[in-house]
């Protein structure tokens, strides 16, 4: 009789003792993953800190790509400007000459021509 009651005293115990481990062990599992949870939320927060500081500096980065090529557009103008005025200019140099040419040769070079042209000098 003795047996039998420490049988079932062992087995109420026993059982009681791995009712007791199962439960911690389910309880230690959902704290770890809990905390997994926690870690992963972080993770998450800084890649998401990381993400929106790198969308900050290339939105910065494009406003200034986008400025200095304004200002380049504009330099450009200028030099086009610049190169259609020289290039004028050499037209009405070449222009110059052609006509002082011109009257170079159609100046009469004979002493006694009534159209005789007196060149200062």
């Amino acid at each position: 009789m003795i047996e039998i009651v420490s049988l079932i005293l062992n087995l109420l115990l026993g059982s009681g003792l791995i009712l007791f481990y199962s439960q911690h062990k389910r309880k230690q599992a959902a704290e770890a993953s809990s905390a997994e949870l926690d870690v992963r939320r972080n993770e998450f927060d800084i890649h998401r800190q990381s993400v929106e500081f790198l969308s900050r500096q290339l939105s910065e980065a494009y406003t200034e790509i986008d400025r200095m090529q304004d200002i380049i557009n504009d330099k450009r103008l200028q030099i086009l400007d610049m190169l259609r005025r020289t290039n004028q200019l050499e037209i009405d140099l070449l222009n110059q000459e052609t006509i002082r040419k011109k009257l170079k040769m159609s100046t009469c070079r004979r002493a006694d021509c009534a159209e005789r042209e007196v060149e200062n000098e």
